[in-house]
């Protein structure tokens, strides 16, 4: 394939609303997974993923185009067509994000373990190449089901030699929560649905930039 057809890519989040955060309500201000997967980002190579934790205040978040730590979501190299997924988690407490990582720090990443042992606050955004499903069968809860999810369908021959693209994607639900109702006396509880598959949930801006 022509050298034209590859690229160094560069993915940054510039801003995330959800409308949907979680059944389970939490403070103002939460954290949620942000996982990042390439479809087939070039030959041979089935699937890159990426997961940061991020705070949202009121269901969103905007980052400065200057804050490159806090946006940073991957740098790989791609070549010819591709898909970029994206997957937001529940609204997660700080013992949560803390238990996922002292999780991670025992199975995967030696980057985590050192964010780990420096305390809690040196967990939240950092960067490992853990996929979401993977997050959900680590901690063995439903409380890892992604409530937010999108996929962008790329190709390098359509890239300019340098510079970026801005990627607005309309989020969707998954999959269906629901919430359990108490009825009257005497009578069953009910299953209330919150939100339904496919229903919008959202919007993310990313930052894909050719490097």
């Amino acid at each position: 394939m022509a050298a034209k057809d590859k690229a160094a890519i560069q993915l940054g989040l510039r801003s995330l609303e959800l409308s949907f955060a979680g059944p389970v309500a939490r403070s103002a201000t939460a954290n949620h997974t942000v996982t990042v997967e390439l479809v087939w980002p070039r030959i041979g190579i089935a699937t890159r993923s990426h997961t940061r934790v991020v705070k949202l205040a009121g269901n969103s978040l905007v980052v400065s185009p200057d804050d490159w730590i806090g946006s940073i979501l991957l740098k790989e190299n791609v070549t010819g067509k591709f898909a970029i997924k994206i997957s937001i988690s529940q609204a997660l407490t700080d013992p949560e994000v803390d238990e996922l990582m002292r999780k991670v720090a025992k199975k995967t990443v030696s980057l985590i373990a050192d964010a780990v042992e420096d305390g809690v606050g040196g967990s939240i955004g950092k960067v490992a190449a853990i996929p979401i499903d993977y997050l959900a069968a680590l901690v063995g809860s439903s409380k890892w089901r992604p409530v937010a999810e999108a996929t962008a369908l790329l190709n390098t021959i359509e890239f300019t030699e340098t510079g970026g693209c801005v990627l607005t994607l309309p989020l969707q639900c998954p999959g269906k929560f629901t919430k359990t109702r108490k009825s009257s006396a005497g009578k069953r509880d009910v299953q209330q649905t919150i939100i339904k598959a496919g229903d919008p949930n959202g919007t993310a801006v990313l930052f894909l930039e050719t490097l």
